[in-house]
């Protein structure tokens, strides 16, 4: 049997945050950027909360090192991803 090792939001913000030298708080506005804009699921929060995929973080890798705005974050995944 596989194991999931899908992360919660919360980590995958912090470890891409950590890992490309930015401020958690500025990777977490894109990722809400991306949720509220349909690229991320969203969910239940604490215990049942939605976990995210490998495409997930990718698109939250892509938003966050892209030039540009927090705000623009969804166009540039939906034009990179």
């Amino acid at each position: 049997q596989e194991r999931d090792c899908r992360m919660l939001p919360s980590q995958n913000v912090e470890i891409i945050a950590k890992s490309i030298d930015r401020p958690p708080s500025s990777v977490a506005l894109v990722d809400t950027v991306l949720k509220d804009a349909g690229i991320r699921p969203t969910g239940a929060r604490a215990r049942n909360a939605v976990k995210m995929t490998a495409r997930d973080a990718a698109h939250l890798l892509i938003g966050s090192t892209a030039d540009g705005r927090s705000k623009d974050a969804a166009a540039t995944v939906m034009t990179y991803a």
